[in-house]
């Protein structure tokens, strides 16, 4: 550290709050190796305070240390938890799934059950991205097996209830969707039911709101992605500039080769 001398920052729950810095003399360098500067007083003071929720209003180097003008941040007073779409039909198909193949089971070493097999990669797919052979397949399905048929129209049932843009005609739907689930005999989806039931302030709120974290979420993966690429990197530095290179719609000229 080079013998800097540091004080206490003192804070106090102001309109507009002063956080001193003593700093004798005031050192340009606090942390670092040879020859490589480290962050400024002001950076990690500035740290510091976002750390306890307030925001900086100014700063400036005075003999007598760093003084910072600072303040409370100001908190969003409509706050909620939102469950979106992909969250929600991930249950629905994860109770689909779960009606499949107890029905498998139940009809296992018949023609039936090897069509319910069949089945697996049609049923929580959307209509409109069904493939001739799958749609075929569904449609098999009403005349041979009702009850994972009817599994299959829950699932869609609860998709359409998220369309709506009036959060008024959404709960209507969804109580409804809940009790006919509740007495569908399909234990999966009663209990799904009672999932909807609980969080369903959070579902209305994500359709009078609308946004949702899937994209954000694929974002993420990709980085994952690219974090199992970096292993053996040197520096992070090399890391947090390959995820722009790969994800940032950048146009390389001349483009890399096809094997790379």
């Amino acid at each position: 550290m080079g013998g800097e001398q540091w004080g206490e920052a003192a804070i106090t729950p102001a309109r507009a709050l002063v956080a001193e810095l003593q700093c004798v003399p005031p050192p340009r360098v606090l942390a670092g190796r040879r020859g490589v500067a480290g962050p400024s007083p002001r950076e990690v003071m500035g740290r510091l305070l976002r750390i306890q929720g307030l925001s900086v209003l100014g700063a400036s180097l005075e003999p007598r240390g760093l003084v910072m003008q600072v303040r409370p941040r100001q908190r969003r007073p409509r706050c909620g938890k939102i469950f979106d779409r992909f969250h929600v039909r991930k249950l629905a198909n994860e109770a689909l799934d779960t009606v499949r193949r107890q029905e498998v089971r139940e009809h296992a070493g018949s023609e039936e059950g090897k069509a319910l097999k069949q089945s697996r990669w049609a049923l929580p797919k959307n209509p409109w991205n069904l493939t001739v052979r799958q749609g075929e397949t569904l449609n098999q399905l009403k005349k041979t097996n009702q009850t994972l048929y009817r599994a299959y129209l829950l699932k869609e049932s609860l998709a359409r209830g998220m369309d709506y843009v009036r959060p008024k005609r959404a709960e209507e739907h969804l109580d409804k969707w809940c009790q006919w689930a509740s007495h569908s005999r399909l234990a999966p989806f009663a209990k799904l039911a009672k999932t909807v039931k609980r969080h369903e302030d959070g579902i209305l709120a994500y359709v009078e709101t609308g946004p949702g974290n899937g994209v954000v979420e694929g974002i993420n993966n990709k980085i994952r992605a690219i974090i199992r690429r970096a292993y053996g990197f040197r520096n992070p530095k090399a890391l947090m500039a390959m995820i722009p290179l790969c994800r940032g719609g950048m146009e390389l000229t001349p483009p890399l080769p096809a094997g790379a």
